[in-house]
């Protein structure tokens, strides 16, 4: 067999079991592992949406009712209500309209229009100026978007005539089809003119006649006809598409009609939308989320004006999907026709149960993730969660996490977990913390340059103490007694007076005895007057003031030193090294229950949980071996 022949085999052999692969692939069945929690709304059970889907459907058939608002917090679960009911009445055609923002900054102001109007007697800043503008460019912009999605909603060959072009992907089939009926009426028009009642008589091409001569007159003239009659209606079709808004003249401009509004500008496009379209249920969502009421005032007013329209010959309905923080007291019932509360499907009373769950379905090792970490961890974090999403994300990070990093070193679990719920809770210092800069890295981080500081006090402690050993044994005096009889004899080399047996002072005569009693001592240690040596009954020597003898004796000093128990010193020693040692092994979160959170305080304050996670010791030194 020659080379090229076995080649040739062997690539055929190669590209067969190429096919037998790909076919048992797409034979297999899907793995039954645990994949990752989707985040998107889900379908309810029909305990959870009975009676949602009931009062919807009653507010649906109701004629009067056109503005329907699903209140509830974020995360509870308001967008799988909704997806439930258009799952379960397919009879309605749905239009959704959703704000791509998920920002919680509050209201940012109620209407653009009371922006515009300053109190009597005040002038506005040029700050409070820039402000509203932002205000009211916003609210344009999230009305344009409101617009282009009400009209993407609908296929572009259902709306020709509308302002917003769209690029429109000819048909190949139409295009074909198109390209054959014109080439059959150029031949129509051929057949006519080479064989009509004046026919040229310099005529050439007699085979083209020929040819032509099998298709009878009368069908000839009726697809000329026709192709006549298409070309005018495209004609006519393209002169009614066009819009002109506004006519240039020499020396000026008339320009038609601008609104105010966006919505209001855009009226007639979405009249039109609704009148070239079987719409008839618009849901908005996440549109509370930019803190304006001015956008549902105006949607409302289109939604009067689209209803009252004579060429919308259907009831058309607005669902809102919103917070209720938005409109205060009475504004909410004012605005919508109907309010559907919707309970949330998790709080922070039961995310607990919800977490465990989840946690309890992810397997590692024949060990679910609950069994790995600690009860009272996910407790005490999941009550800072109250969101449906947020719990299931946490999950989906920890698995991924947990099943790449546990073919490379050891997990600590709870470790792990801590560090995914601060990538979640506190996104901002987690990813701070990975480029080593915010105040979680600055807490870690200085947390050894605090050890060292606390180290060295502890250090010079010991040495004050053993200074103060050394001093003791140097002293000449060893009690309080024989210091005060240094002093005794201090103070008559200061007075110059020696064999004293007395000091005069205040009329009275103080003996040796007496001085080193506490009482009298401390009545000549702090007088005020001067006093006198008195030897053999008379006064000798210089007077002298005793507190400027104790200074220069240094005494209450030395009292310490000469008071102070070796074995206390000892103690001391031996305490504190060993607080130097405990010191070294010190944690974290020792550390933070004692002195080292002082210099956080703030900035902990604000961040509860991850005080907590550092205070509990699970978000620690080694905090990179998990990032």
């Amino acid at each position: 067999m020659t080379a090229p022949a076995y080649q040739f085999r062997q690539r055929l052999k190669g590209a067969w079991l190429h096919i037998l692969a790909a076919t048992r692939a797409f034979k297999r069945l899907p793995s039954e592992e645990q994949g990752l929690e989707t985040l998107t709304p889900v379908l309810l059970e029909p305990a959870q949406s009975r009676r949602y889907e009931q009062e919807m459907a009653r507010a649906m058939t109701n004629p009067h009712v056109r503005n329907i608002a699903i209140t509830g917090g974020y995360g509870a679960g308001k967008s799988s209500l909704i997806r439930t009911f258009k799952e379960n009445h397919r009879g309605f055609t749905y239009a959704s309209v959703s704000l791509a923002t998920f920002r919680k900054d509050g209201i940012v102001a109620e209407s653009a229009d009371e922006a515009e109007m300053p109190p009597l007697g005040s002038a506005r800043s040029k700050a409070q100026k820039s402000a509203d503008e932002d205000v009211r460019l916003l609210i344009d912009r999230i009305e344009e978007t409101i617009v282009q999605q009400l009209l993407y909603s609908v296929p572009a060959t259902s709306l020709p005539r509308t302002r917003l072009k769209r690029i429109i992907q000819p048909s190949r089939y139409r295009a074909w089809l198109t390209t054959f009926c014109l080439s059959l009426a150029i031949l129509a028009g051929a057949r006519l003119y080479l064989f009509g009642a004046n026919p040229p008589k310099n005529l050439t091409l007699n085979w083209l006649a020929t040819k032509l001569a099998w298709l009878p007159p009368s069908w000839a003239l009726a697809m000329v006809f026709a192709a006549a009659v298409w070309i005018v209606y495209q004609l006519v079709r393209s002169m009614s598409l066009l819009n002109i808004d506004g006519w240039s003249i020499k020396g000026g401009k008339i320009e038609s009609l601008q609104h105010s509004s966006v919505l209001h500008k855009n009226v007639d496009e979405i009249i039109y939308c609704f009148q070239s379209s079987n719409i008839d249920v618009v849901i908005i969502e996440d549109l509370d989320r930019f803190g304006i009421q001015d956008v549902f005032f105006r949607l409302r007013e289109i939604n009067a004006i689209v209803n009252e329209s004579p060429q919308i010959k259907r009831d058309i309905r607005f669902i809102y999907a919103l917070n209720d923080e938005l409109f205060a007291g009475s504004e909410k019932t004012k605005f919508f026709d109907v309010v559907l509360p919707v309970v949330p499907v998790i709080n922070k009373e039961n995310s607990h149960a919800k977490m465990i769950e989840l946690l309890g379905q992810r397997i590692l090792d024949g060990k679910s993730f609950a069994q790995r970490i600690d009860d009272e961890l996910v407790e005490t974090v999941s009550y800072r969660v109250d969101d449906m999403r947020l719990v299931k994300n946490i999950v989906n990070e920890l698995d991924i996490f947990a099943n790449i990093l546990a073919t490379d070193l050891p997990l600590a679990w709870n470790k792990l977990f801590a560090l995914i719920v601060v990538k979640n809770l506190h996104s901002d210092q987690y990813w701070q913390l990975s480029k080593r800069t915010g105040f979680l890295y600055e807490l870690i981080s200085g947390y050894s340059s605090w050890r060292n500081k606390c180290s060295e006090e502890l250090r010079l402690k010991i040495a004050e103490i053993e200074r103060l050993q050394a001093r003791k044994i140097k002293d000449a005096a060893t009690s309080r007694s024989e210091l005060r009889a240094c002093v005794w004899y201090h103070a008559q080399l200061h007075a110059n007076s020696h064999n004293a047996s007395h000091i005069h002072w205040n009329g009275n005569h103080v003996s040796f005895m007496e001085f080193l009693e506490d009482g009298r001592f401390t009545e000549l240690a702090t007088a005020s007057q001067t006093m006198q040596f008195v030897a053999s009954g008379s006064r000798t020597g210089q007077r002298f003031h005793m507190p400027s003898v104790l200074l220069e004796t240094n005494y209450l000093e030395r009292l310490g030193v000469v008071e102070a128990d070796n074995g206390e010193l000892q103690s001391q020693i031996a305490a504190t090294h060993e607080a130097l040692r405990d010191l070294h092994k010190l944690p974290l979160s020792d550390a933070l229950r004692g002195g080292y959170q002082e210099e956080y305080t703030k900035e902990l304050s604000e961040n509860e949980t991850i005080r907590y996670l550092l205070v509990a010791g699970h978000l620690d030194e080694d905090y990179a071996d998990y990032l």
